[in-house]
C-alpha cells in the first residue's frame, strides 16, 4: 500500500493488469486497504489494550497526559504487511509473521 494505492509484487505476467484492477475498482481497493490497515495494527493490539486500561484508570488530565506520553514514546515502527492471494485463500504476514489463513 502506498497512499491508498495497491502495489503488487511477484512474477506473474499479468501483474500490472491485476494491480491496475485493484486500484480502479473502488470496492476492491477499499477492501484491500482495510485488510492492510487491520493487519498493520496487529502488533500494537496488546499495547492498545494496556493504553486504554491505563487511560481510564487515570484520575485527571495530568495523569492521562502522562499515560499518553508513556505509550507514545513506545510506539512501534510501522508494520510491514504482505498479502498473498492464492486460490480461495488470503495469506497475510505482518513483520514476517504469518497470520491465520482466511478463506475467501
Amino acid at each position: 500500500m502506498e497512499n491508498g494505492k495497491v502495489k503488487l509484487s511477484g512474477l506473474r505476467p499479468d501483474l500490472a493488469r491485476i494491480e491496475q484492477l485493484c486500484n480502479q475498482n473502488q470496492e476492491l481497493n477499499s477492501a484491500i486497504c482495510n485488510l492492510h490497515a487491520v493487519a498493520a495494527s496487529v502488533p500494537a493490539m496488546d499495547e492498545s489494550g494496556d493504553y486504554i486500561r491505563d487511560w481510564y484508570r487515570a484520575r485527571n488530565d495530568a495523569e492521562r497526559m502522562a499515560v499518553y506520553r508513556h505509550y507514545a514514546s513506545r510506539m512501534p515502527a510501522p508494520s510491514k504487511v504482505e498479502i498473498s492471494l492464492g486460490g480461495s485463500a488470503v495469506s497475510v504476514s505482518v513483520n514476517g509473521e504469518a497470520m491465520p489463513r482466511m478463506a475467501a
